[in-house]
């Protein structure tokens, strides 16, 4: 009995392996580069069939490395007010799809309102079934149906709204937060064309440069910093959340950073708080 259910743990352990090794993963290093072509590359990678609209005209600039694609196009879409679509299509090679048919496609299955609709046409005789998933049933497989995979990038219709705090900014200066706007474009392009220690350094000096105003304006533009991540509507913070995991975990690949026992750092903020009460 013992020996079956070690044999079940590594069957199931090795579907598991199986299953992240179906992930396709994507590793890109780009500096303003037309985002259809960082699709084409990412789509040479994955063996994934990856569409732009013809309208989409963003660049990218940055490093990924074995990242997973519906991770990299929701980045992608986050920094270029993007969206992308997970399609399922029959595609023929004498015939092939462009751009505008694939996303008439998915316009028209998106515009048909909840429950099932059967439309007949008279003409040629055919019925088309439009039917919505019931969540007790079970999942269609649309490789089986012989379908293929397509994922169709475009722009989105709407600026991505960010909460904020419940202070409104009607009381703000709109011409003083368009340039801070454009400061930033410029900033963030300025960085990415910095080697890496030019990007230290001037990092550093822009956190001198905080610690150098009055306390109080110190205080509450790191408190602002704070809330302005808490309030970011969850997907934009969570991508975020998970770039930074990504880094530390490079980093320490690489040795930059020294992976201490656990709890080891805890015990060292307890003796110096412990220090400093007893001083």
């Amino acid at each position: 009995m013992e020996r079956h259910f070690y044999l079940l743990i590594v069957v199931l352990l090795a579907a598991a392996a199986v299953s992240a090794a179906d992930i396709p993963k994507v590793t890109l290093d780009v500096k303003d580069t037309p985002i259809a072509q960082v699709m084409e590359d990412a789509s040479r990678q994955t063996g994934v069939k990856i569409v732009c609209e013809n309208d989409v005209k963003a660049s990218v600039t940055g490093g990924f490395t074995s990242i997973e694609l519906e991770k990299l196009l929701d980045t992608l879409a986050a920094m270029n007010n993007l969206k992308w679509q997970k399609l399922y299509l029959r595609l023929e090679k004498d015939k092939p799809l462009t751009p505008e048919q694939i996303k008439a496609r998915a316009s028209a299955v998106a515009a048909v309102p909840s429950g099932p609709v059967v439309v007949y046409d008279a003409a040629t005789g055919k019925q088309r079934v439009y039917v919505e998933q019931d969540p007790s049933a079970p999942a269609v497989d649309p490789e089986k149906l012989g379908l293929t995979l397509v994922y169709l990038i475009s722009n989105a219709k709407e600026q991505p709204k960010v909460e904020t705090a419940k202070e409104t900014t009607s009381n703000t200066d709109t011409a003083a937060l368009n340039k801070l706007q454009s400061l930033e474009k410029e900033r963030i392009k300025l960085l990415s064309q910095m080697s890496s220690s030019e990007r230290i350094a001037a990092i550093q000096r822009e956190a001198m440069s905080i610690l150098q105003l009055d306390p109080s304006l110190r205080q509450q533009i790191l408190m602002d910093q704070i809330m302005a991540q808490q309030n970011m509507d969850p997907q934009t913070r969570d991508l975020y959340r998970q770039a930074m995991r990504d880094a530390f975990q490079v980093m320490r690949s690489r040795g930059l950073i020294q992976d201490n026992p656990r709890g080891t750092n805890n015990r060292g903020r307890g003796g110096r708080t412990g220090g400093g009460a007893g001083g």
